[in-house]
């Protein structure tokens, strides 16, 4: 039977296909009547759309061929990939390490392309080497510049068909090649090249740009993008233009030359602690016996040059070759004359930047953690902007947060904003109170120095760039390297953790002693051992660095994940933004979906679905989105008729491109029901352009959740597939059908019911008649004999009975029965209803769940629409790192809430706090609609996590005990905190009273029996009675104030007069779709089919036989 059919998504003439051709990766019947296994090249007799495909193919097929007979192997996976982006026409940039066969894929490619060829290099030494491959890969007329005037005029005649010249020449003797246009340009060491703008436009120029379409690029004034005649590639190891006429690769060729950084790092991070510096000297020597060859040794910028003589003495009198940075010579230390280098904690030190040897560093030794200490000068911007983050948790002065705007901001400061800074630092620090708390914070190092104070701060950008040297990229992954800082001083360790935090993510610090040092170092030189090997050539065909495309459904998203690996490219493929970075072992491409990309039609069926007897079809197509009212249809216009109207079909069609190039597909969607439809949607788009597609699933997006998905895939979950198009069915139907007959009874065409919907509604009209109901509300001001006060209450039915108790409760005395101990367990994390349930108050449901999606895409939440409570592994290891250094380790106590499922509670991804989090958005580091209600949203969420993950607080409780005449009435009081627990971080309010405490004071008033709903009251009791799902509670709320069944003064909601009518209306004609019981039996039953327990046909089967159609 037929599981769904899709419009327009036949890989061959664009028609209609069933799901079942698309999972094998074949066509439709009118193409292929047959459904045959096999190559689709060789069972299509009359190929269209698909024929691209096909050459593209026989292209990459034969080009391997040529390569392997000329080169003497195969080429491996990214060079493949590279050529068949060019077989597509596309023009980009490679950024790789050295060894990776750049140079040799671009020599191989000009030789095997018809039409001219230009190689650009750096050097004649290189221009020479580059010659002798091309001649030896095939018998095309190859010219070389080496400075012959034979060979220049050759060059001028165009009697070549590959040519080769160092940047040098084009840049001196263009008027020999301005006449000339190539098919293919390949610039090898694009550094080089972009060193000149003038470089660029000449570039342009020999593909077929004139130079007022360069003109009119660069000024962002072209109305319709050119097409060049030929094809660029530009290679790199680091890609760092000198000029902005860079741009011009964006605006005319698609794709991006910006500076790249890659900040893969592979760095096991230990420390030592040690009493004094001479125990660390000590230490040291023991530590570079254990770990051998290869190392740097760096000590504190303070101690200075005269301090590197001096270790480096130390050293040599124990019997280990050492040598100075200034006497480092990279050639003796390959011939292993030396063990270890000695340099300075310092960012311009030699061993800190400018080395690359991977194939002999090893590790690194911090003598002392690397920092930077200046006298405490209110005139210096360092020592204001130290002081003032410190001065922020301890200080509440709106102030401090203006002052660092002045500072963080780009513009460049007045003399008098500095002198204001000035002055209210010396006043705050001539408080000794807060003297003594900037001393003890962990934010700054203060120290006394023959009475001038200095200030000393953890160079954590320095530790990240000298312990790098040990890890660095090669043409099979990211080397293994050791990093071990031995320190005296555990503030500035302490601060150095910190800043690592606040600026370089995922570095944690192991203790050295807790290492096994056997297996690390086994690594370490497993990696070397690579390395050596690839630089002497002798391993060309075991690099195993693979190519994926990566599909997530938000931009936000695929920019963070991008980033995760340094600064990634950028290209665009049909409009479509990809990025690009590599984790070491693979080439990652990131692009996003935009959420769904099909939909149920309209139009045809059932409202959209087709009855096949008693088996129902749903029939999809792409969704078009109208530029001008946002409105998303499967129609060919919105409701509208608006003529702008972007179709998600030309989204299918850029991925299809993309498919072909890389080796797999990992489609990343969220990780729900939704998300997998959109998984299962994408998968059978792609699979006649790529078999191979895996499922990558994560449910926060940090650097290791995401590097573990891509390394640990699975299928698609039928299951859930089947749930979702269950569910989505019968929204339609209830929603399609009941909204007709709205229509045709009220005579209005804005009006709406579905499933959840509507159960929802009555609830809300059911409140807002309890709400006209009124009940007393007593609250009594109570103070003891040393004038301690607590309010207390209490309600009754009868307001009269109340105002008669006015009398009798003034002055009343109140008993304290009782005292006892009790430990107070702390909440439980949030999940998606009850953070709306707690928050909507403050923030709307609706925008709060735009928050929240914002702080997932930027990686610091898990998944935010979930059920579930249960804490992972992941997140009881993060709470007790942040727990055991911002309080203790014995307030640690761990839980896990288990639930079924895999989803997991809402919590925090990282170590950072949320006024860490505030200097992140004011640096750029993350940005947000709304800062201030995402800060306060993150910071709700952090205090929760952590307190869930915290002892129990025992409390000292009192019993008091208000006898009248008529009635007694108690309450239970936390009197006092016997022993912290979660409270330090959750705060819940004491209440101590003692002796013979009176009623001071009463005060009576009268309160709705039911209190109206608020957008959180009513999503919780969602949740509780079983409707709607973490992904829609919101958006249910939202329709009922758009269609103005509801309204929402204050915080609270009411019915209004339309949604009364609607209800009675829909409850008269279908009172089991106005009612709750079929709604919950309808999710249930969705559940079950979640848990492949029920056929997902039965539940649409029940449907179609019910009342609603009959």
């Amino acid at each position: 039977m037929i599981f769904a059919v899709f419009e327009s998504l036949c890989p061959n003439c664009g028609g209609r296909i069933d799901a079942e051709r698309l999972e094998k990766g074949l066509v439709c019947e009118r193409c292929l009547p047959e459904p045959k296994e096999g190559d689709l090249c060789e069972l299509l007799e009359k190929r269209q759309f698909y024929e691209s495909v096909c050459e593209l193919m026989e292209k990459e097929r034969r080009f391997a061929e040529f390569f392997h007979l000329g080169v003497g192997n195969p080429p491996w996976s990214l060079q493949r990939h590279w050529a068949k982006r060019i077989f597509q026409g596309q023009s980009f940039a490679i950024v790789a390490p050295t060894g990776v066969g750049k140079t040799t894929f671009g020599a191989a490619m000009a030789c095997f392309l018809e039409g001219k060829a230009y190689i650009l290099v750096p050097t004649r030494v290189l221009v020479k080497q580059v010659k002798q491959r091309c001649e030896s890969l095939s018998n095309k007329r190859v010219i070389a510049y080496t400075g012959r005037e034979s060979e220049k005029e050759r060059i001028r005649k165009g009697d070549f068909d590959v040519l080769i010249t160092t940047n040098m020449f084009l840049s001196r003797n263009f008027d020999a090649l301005e006449d000339k246009r190539f098919d293919f340009i390949f610039v090898d060491d694009t550094d080089s090249l972009l060193k000149s703008g003038k470089n660029v436009d000449k570039v342009l120029r020999l593909l077929g740009f004139t130079q007022r379409q360069i003109d009119l690029a660069v000024r962002n004034q072209l109305q319709e993008e050119p097409k060049p005649k030929g094809i660029l590639v530009v290679s790199s190891a680091t890609l760092r233009p000198k000029t902005n006429r860079a741009v011009l690769f964006k605006e005319l060729l698609g794709f991006d030359v910006s500076p790249v950084r890659i900040s893969l790092r592979n760095v096991l991070d230990t420390y030592l602690h040690v009493g004094n510096e001479e125990e660390a000297l000590e230490r040291l020597v023991e530590w570079i016996r254990k770990l051998g060859d290869g190392g740097f040794i760096y000590i504190s910028s303070r101690f200075g040059k005269e301090g590197v003589d001096k270790i480096v003495s130390w050293l040599r009198k124990h019997k280990i070759e050492a040598v100075s940075y200034e006497e480092f010579d990279p050639g003796e230390f390959r011939k292993k004359k030396f063990k270890v280098a000695v340099g300075i904690s310092m960012p311009n030190n030699v061993l800190v930047r400018g080395l690359d040897l991977p194939d002999v560093v090893r590790y690194a030794i911090f003598l002392n953690v690397p920092h930077v200490s200046f006298p405490m000068r209110f005139e210096n911007e360092n020592v204001q902007r130290a002081l003032l983050v410190a001065l922020r948790n301890l200080v509440q002065d709106e102030r401090i947060e203006k002052y660092l705007s002045w500072i963080i901001s780009k513009r460049r400061r007045t003399i008098d904003q500095s002198q204001e800074i000035a002055k209210f630092l010396s006043e705050q620090l001539s408080k000794e109170e807060i003297l003594e708390k900037l001393k003890s914070s962990n934010d700054v190092l203060i120290e006394e120095n023959d009475s001038d104070l200095f200030i000393s701060l953890a160079d954590a950008a320095t530790y990240v760039q000298a312990s790098g040297r040990t890890s660095r990229m090669f043409a099979g992954g990211v080397s293994r390297g050791i990093s071990l800082v031995i320190f005296w001083n555990e503030k500035l360790f302490n601060n150095l953790k910190k800043r690592l935090r606040l600026f370089f993510d995922e570095i944690d610090f192991v203790h050295a002693e807790d290492v096994d040092w056997q297996q690390e170092l086994e690594r370490v030189d497993e990696d070397r051992n690579k390395i050596v090997k690839l630089f002497s050539a002798k391993m060309p065909t075991q690099i195993s660095v693979k190519s994926s495309l990566v599909i997530v459904e938000s931009p936000n998203k695929a920019r963070t994940i991008a980033r995760f690996f340094g600064t990634p490219q950028m290209r665009f493929v049909d409009d479509v933004l990809v990025w690009e970075t590599t984790t070491g072992d693979r080439l990652i491409a990131i692009t996003a979906s935009l959420g769904h990309v099909f939909d149920l039609v309209e139009n045809e069926g059932l409202y959209g679905i087709l009855e096949q007897g008693d088996h129902y079809v749903p029939i999809y197509a792409s969704i078009k989105v109208c530029e001008e009212c946002r409105e998303q249809t499967t129609n060919q216009t919105c409701s509208k008729k608006h003529a702008k109207i972007q179709d998600k079909l030309k989204l299918i069609s850029a991925f299809r491109k993309l498919a072909v190039q890389f080796d797999e597909i990992l489609i990343a969607t969220d990780p729900d029901a939704e998300g997998e439809k959109i998984a299962y949607d994408l998968t059978l788009a792609l699979r006649p352009f790529n078999g191979n597609i895996r499922r990558a699933e994560f449910h926060e997006v940090t650097k290791n959740a995401f590097t573990r998905a891509i390394d640990v895939t699975r299928t698609v979950d039928e299951n859930l597939v089947k749930a979702q198009i269950a569910r989505r069915i019968l929204d339609r139907w209830v929603g399609f059908e009941l909204s007709s007959r709205l229509w045709r009874a009220f005579k209005r065409y804005d009006l709406s019911a579905g499933r959840v919907q509507t159960p929802v509604l009555g609830w809300v009209i059911e409140r807002t008649e309890l709400v006209k109901q009124r009940k007393a509300l007593v609250k009594l001001l109570v103070r003891d004999e040393v004038q301690n006060s607590v309010w207390l209450s209490f309600e009754m039915d009868n307001p009269l009975a109340a105002k008669k108790l006015v009398s009798e409760l003034a002055g009343k005395k109140l008993s304290i029965v009782g005292q006892f101990e009790q430990d107070l367990q702390p909440p439980k994390p949030y999940n998606t209803a009850t953070i709306l349930s707690e928050l909507a108050g403050r923030v709307s449901s609706s925008m709060l769940m735009d928050i929240l999606q914002e702080l997932f895409e930027q990686g610091l939440i898990t998944y935010h629409r979930t059920d579930s409570f249960t804490v992972s592994e992941a997140g009881i290891k993060l709470a007790e790192q942040i727990i055991s250094e911002d309080f203790s380790r014995e307030l640690f106590h761990p839980r896990r809430y288990p639930s079924e499922g895999a989803h997991e509670c809402i919590r925090i991804t990282k170590r950072l706090k949320t006024e860490e989090l505030r200097l992140w958005i004011e640096l750029g580091k993350v940005s947000f609609s709304n800062p201030k209600q995402s800060l306060f949203v993150y910071d709700a969420i952090y205090r929760k996590f952590l307190a869930s993950q915290m002892k129990p607080t025992k409390v000292l409780k009192k019993k008091l005990r208000l006898e009248l005449a008529s009635n007694t009435f108690e309450w239970e009081l936390v009197d006092g905190i016997i022993e912290h627990g979660f409270d330090l971080i959750l705060p819940f309010k004491v209440q101590h009273l003692e002796g013979k405490p009176f009623v001071a004071s009463v005060d009576i008033k009268l309160v709705p029996k039911m209190v109206p709903f608020t957008q959180g009251s009513l999503i919780k009791q969602m949740q509780e009675r079983g409707l709607g799902r973490p992904s829609t509670y919101a958006k249910i709320v939202q329709n009922l104030l758009e269609r103005g069944y509801i309204v929402q003064r204050g915080e609270y909601l009411f019915a209004t007069a339309l949604g009364r009518r609607v209800f009675l209306w829909l409850n008269e004609h279908y009172p089991n779709f106005a009612s709750e019981l079929l709604t919950r039996e309808l999710e249930e039953k969705s559940d079950l089919i979640e848990r492949g327990e029920m056929d997902h046909q039965e539940l649409i089967r029940s449907l179609r036989l019910s009342e609603l159609f009959s």
